[in-house]
C-alpha cells in the first residue's frame, strides 16, 4: 500500500482540520513558542500562507484556551473552547465572522501549568485537573452541535450520570436552538460522535457504536 507524506513547514501543531482538498487549517505554536496561532496551510507546499493570533490573553503557550476545531462546507472554521463558554467562527480567511457563547455560564477557568519529569522527559502539564465545560464538537446543515460536560440547574444528578447533554447552536451566529440527549450505553462515556442529517452516529470507550434520530 502506497502511503503519501507531507511535510508542514510549521511548528508544533495543536488542532487541525481540512478547510478542502488544498487547503488546512490548524491551531499551532508560534515562532515565540508563548502563544498559538491560527494558520492556514497550503496542503501541494506545506507552506503557511496565513496567520492570524484571534485569542487574545493567552497564557502557558496557548492551552489556557485550548479547544476543539472544526471546519464546515462552506469553508467557515469554528473553534470552541474546552475550558470555558466561547464559541469563535471564522472565514477562510482568519477574520471572526462572530463571537459567541454555550449556555453554560464558566466565561473564567484558572489553570495552573507545572514542569514534570516523565522517564527523563521534562514536559509542560496542568498541574491540577480542570473543569472540562465542552468535550467534543460537530457541524452539519447549519447547526453546531456542542458535547456539554456540565451539569444543568435544572438537571437531575441521576440523568446527568446516564444521559450526555448535546447543545445546539445556528452555525451563523452562534444563537442557542436547543438540546438534545442520548444515553450512555452500558454506563460507557462517549468517545466521540458524528452528526450526518437527522442521525447521531455515536462512538463509546467499550467499543460500542450507536445511531440516534433526532427529533425535530
Amino acid at each position: 500500500m502506497q502511503v503519501d507524506t507531507l511535510k508542514l513547514n510549521t511548528f508544533l501543531i495543536t488542532r487541525q482540520s481540512l478547510l478542502n482538498s488544498r487547503t488546512l487549517v490548524v491551531r499551532g505554536i508560534d515562532s515565540t513558542q508563548t502563544k498559538q496561532l491560527f494558520k492556514v496551510i497550503d496542503l501541494p507546499s506545506g507552506n503557511v500562507i496565513l496567520e492570524k493570533e484571534i485569542i487574545k490573553d493567552q497564557q502557558f503557550g496557548g492551552f489556557n484556551v485550548d479547544g476543539l476545531l472544526k471546519t464546515d462546507r462552506n469553508s467557515r472554521i469554528y473553534y470552541v473552547q474546552m475550558f470555558n463558554n466561547e464559541i469563535y467562527c471564522l472565514d477562510s480567511s482568519l477574520n471572526l465572522i462572530y463571537k459567541a457563547h454555550t449556555i453554560d455560564t464558566v466565561a473564567t477557568n484558572k489553570v495552573n501549568i507545572g514542569f514534570v519529569n516523565e522517564g527523563g522527559t521534562t514536559k509542560v502539564m496542568a498541574t491540577r485537573p480542570r473543569q472540562m465545560v465542552n468535550k467534543f464538537i460537530d457541524i452539519d446543515n447549519g447547526i453546531l452541535y456542542v458535547v456539554s460536560m456540565l451539569r444543568g440547574d435544572d438537571e437531575k444528578l441521576s440523568d446527568f450520570n446516564r444521559y450526555v447533554a448535546i447543545d445546539m447552536y445556528s452555525s451563523n451566529e452562534g444563537e442557542y436552538k436547543g438540546s438534545i440527549s442520548i444515553p450512555k450505553i452500558n454506563k460507557s462515556e462517549l468517545q466521540d460522535f458524528k452528526v450526518s442529517k437527522d442521525r447521531i452516529v455515536a462512538i463509546y470507550k467499550d467499543g460500542t457504536c450507536a445511531v440516534f434520530k433526532i427529533d425535530e
